[in-house]
């Protein structure tokens, strides 16, 4: 592992859902600024997974430690993770700006706007920090999204199905910006996704989930 620090461990993480086993014993980690994906069908646990790491749900067995601290019980505003969903979950009454803002409100007002305009050059919104989610592209969108997720400077950030609601070719131009954007920004990510060239062109290393039954 090049003796690089780890940002995340999960270890023997199991998770039921209707009594049907969803993951078995599954371990994980992650590298300093690394990005991993999670690669596979549709109920294969993936998604159920990130939702763990995140806080979103619990399992029900297994530990999560993030930067060397136990997070297993921890809720998920305190887990300093960045979250990405495919279907952006901008908030529409906001400027692109005001969306970037809104996770910053723990700094004071002179640093949260440095910050932003930072995160804005980062993720090349500066010219789009005016408009509205509905003024920009689906590509801008997610951009705005990822910008959002950063500008807290979480020790992760986890994307889920980024690009599923993306035509193809928005698809592949997205893909490296995001790899990009995460890469320059120094933040470790894990994005599930379904399509092996998500996962082939954004991570650094695939991890293949098979259903559990």
């Amino acid at each position: 592992m090049n003796h690089q620090q780890t940002t995340l461990t999960a270890k023997n993480i199991s998770k039921k859902l209707g009594g049907k086993p969803i993951l078995k014993d599954i371990s994980l980690n992650l590298i300093q600024s690394e990005i991993i994906a999670l690669l596979g069908n549709s109920g294969c646990g993936k998604t159920t997974l990130l939702r763990i790491i995140a806080g979103l749900e619990t399992p029900d067995q297994g530990t999560i430690h993030l930067s060397e601290k136990n997070i297993t019980t921890l809720p998920p505003e305190k887990r300093n993770i960045g979250l990405v969903f495919q279907d952006f979950a901008l908030f529409p009454h906001m400027s692109v700006k005001k969306n970037i803002l809104y996770g910053l409100h723990n700094l004071p007002k002179k640093q949260r706007n440095t910050r932003t305009q930072e995160i804005l050059k980062t993720t090349s919104l500066t010219e789009h920090q005016n408009k509205y989610p509905h003024q920009l592209s689906g590509g801008q969108q997610q951009r705005v999204a990822l910008a959002r997720a950063l500008a807290p400077s979480p020790s992760l950030v986890l994307l889920d199905e980024p690009f599923s609601n993306l035509d193809a070719s928005l698809r592949e131009n997205l893909r490296k910006t995001v790899r990009e954007i995460l890469k320059k920004s120094h933040t470790p990510a894990i994005i599930v996704t379904h399509d092996q060239a998500d996962a082939d062109t954004v991570a650094d290393r695939i991890i293949t989930m098979t259903n559990q039954t």
